[in-house]
């Protein structure tokens, strides 16, 4: 399907983008005197990034034009070095209070985005996360070989505690088996020993105390199959695993 998303040619001359902007004007107390914020442009951003969200979101199988409340946080995370003056919860007010977004139970429509991709619900991306669960449920078959082959050549000192004590045998192959399967998640290339670090086993360690392996698999099929989303460009394998609880709330 095309990736591409309509947005109006008009934007910055709508009434409801002036509200936008004035909406955020109001919740930043910086204003556009100091620290670079620009209340037109920090409107254009919020508008481009809820449109791109909207469009994951339909392409994954939404109905066109929903916003699911547990994206919400991620809009704002991605949004605060436009307005550093906004808090969170600031964006979403705005999008309210100006009518970009309409309650609709517990999650969010947009009728601008629905009327102006259409498009987007003729589509459906089942075959392509299809593709994806089954390629991840291939390397699930492999994962605790080559982690354990991983896991024999690394050096000594790497698997540790925080404590620097070695790492018992079963939990040795936990972690270097999440660190895989996160590389996979995300389509990573191949992990190599010597990229292995003690923060890295530090990072792996923390999620494996919390999480059970079928847990973390559930975890991992679902980033695989949204590692096109947003929140997952560019996401190495390190921040995966310093996030993992809250992504495991997301996905």
């Amino acid at each position: 399907m095309s990736k591409a998303i309509n947005l109006p040619v008009d934007l910055p001359q709508l009434s409801q983008f002036r509200d936008l902007r004035d909406k955020l004007a109001e919740a930043c107390s910086l204003l556009e005197r100091a620290d670079g914020f620009n209340a037109s442009q920090s409107a254009l951003a919020l508008v481009f990034t809820l449109f791109q969200e909207l469009a994951y979101q339909a392409e994954a199988g939404s109905p066109v034009g929903l916003l699911q409340k547990k994206a919400v946080g991620g809009i704002a995370e991605r949004l605060t070095s436009f307005a550093r003056g906004v808090e969170p919860g600031g964006f979403m007010a705005a999008l309210l209070q100006s009518n970009w977004l309409t309650p609709q139970g517990e999650d969010y429509f947009c009728p601008r985005f629905k009327d102006m991709n259409l498009t987007l619900g003729e589509f459906s991306s089942q075959n392509t996360r299809g593709a994806f669960a089954r390629a991840f449920a291939i390397k699930l078959q492999r994962v605790d070989g080559e982690a354990m082959q991983l896991g024999m050549n690394l050096l000594p000192k790497v698997l540790v505690d925080e404590q620097g004590q070695p790492l018992d045998e079963t939990t040795s192959l936990r972690v270097t088996r999440i660190i895989l399967l996160c590389d996979k998640a995300l389509g990573l290339g191949e992990r190599q020993s010597y990229s292995i670090s003690e923060g890295l086993i530090q990072n792996a360690l923390k999620v494996v105390r919390k999480f059970e392996n079928p847990a973390i698999d559930a975890v991992l099929r679902k980033v695989t199959m949204k590692r096109k989303h947003p929140m997952f460009n560019g996401m190495r394998t390190d921040r995966l695993l310093e996030q993992f609880e809250k992504i495991a709330g997301e996905v």
